[in-house]
């Protein structure tokens, strides 16, 4: 009578389990379908979709094996230099590949939206960033940060933007000289907006001032 009574125990608990397991996955199957309309239009404000989404992801990682090792001659020359330029700012010489190729347009194009592709990097432009930002007093370690948290300011003008952007700041932002410094430490992205959409979309956001 015990035992025959602890099946019936045992029984019910399964069949309470097995139901509990088909109402989360009937939970987790709505709850898709609720978010999914939400998520498309998203994307569609954005200027895009979920599948042309995967698709750029799928050519950003194919842009990643970008031949760089076939270049010849100058090209070659400038960018082994630039590459023991960074290895003097303490990256490590894959480090220092990987930074020249999305800085330089060869690997991803989140920021240059193919307004950069496969250019050939030069010491002098990595000189000139590099005095920019030490005329901001940052250290070697400050350098090394930014450029690894924003590898495309190697590959920005000096004058047309880097500095443009800070008078920007100073300008819209009311910042002056000494905050400024900290504000780039923080987010080195900023040298980088070039696009105000100004709460209008133009699916241009990693390059623009809204996300400051």
């Amino acid at each position: 009578m015990l035992a025959g009574s602890c099946c019936i125990v045992h029984c019910s608990a399964c069949r309470y389990s097995q139901h509990r397991e088909a109402a989360s996955s009937n939970e987790v199957t709505v709850a898709r379908a609720f978010i999914r309309p939400y998520v498309k239009q998203a994307f569609l404000r954005r200027g895009t979709s979920p599948s042309r989404f995967q698709g750029s992801r799928r050519r950003a990682a194919a842009t990643e094996q970008a031949p760089v090792e076939e270049l010849e001659g100058a090209d070659k020359e400038q960018w082994q230099q630039c590459q023991e330029r960074l290895k003097g700012m303490g990256f490590e010489e894959e480090e220092t590949d990987k930074l020249l190729r999305k800085a330089f347009g060869w690997a991803g194009q989140g920021y240059w939206r193919k307004s950069k592709v496969n250019e050939v990097p030069t010491q002098e432009q990595l000189d000139a960033v590099t005095a920019f930002l030490q005329g901001f007093n940052f250290s070697d370690a400050d350098i090394k940060k930014a450029v690894k948290t924003f590898p495309e300011i190697l590959a920005l003008p000096v004058e047309e933007q880097l500095q443009s952007n800070v008078e920007k700041l100073k300008k819209d932002w009311k910042m002056t000289d000494k905050v400024i410094p900290n504000v780039i430490k923080r987010q080195p992205a900023v040298l980088g907006y070039n696009v105000d959409c100004e709460g209008n979309c133009q699916g241009d956001c990693n390059r623009c001032w809204v996300r400051f």
